[in-house]
């Protein structure tokens, strides 16, 4: 089979992936502290840049024994690039 024929029909979307730290922060916390934090990564200021850089929105979550969240994570969450959106493009 040559290459043409393989790539005439894309492969069937199986939905979402794994959820990134993001997502996964985001099912596991409470109500309160879930729109909080869905809050903060939506944020941006007048210009249109976010409000809360990935570092110290990272560094504000983790702290105290928060949950785990990268900084990689965040940005990705935050253009939809990660298993939390996979499928949904």
């Amino acid at each position: 089979m040559n290459l043409a024929t393989k790539l005439a029909t894309p492969p069937a979307r199986s939905g979402n992936g794994p959820k990134c730290s993001v997502g996964n922060a985001l099912a596991t916390l409470d109500a309160a502290n879930r729109d909080a934090l869905q809050a903060a990564l939506d944020l941006r200021t007048a210009s249109g840049e976010y409000a809360w850089p990935e570092p110290a929105l990272k560094a504000e979550v983790t702290a105290d024994d928060g949950p785990f969240i990268g900084e990689g994570a965040i940005g990705k969450h935050r253009r939809r690039q990660c298993g939390c959106f996979r499928g949904t493009r």
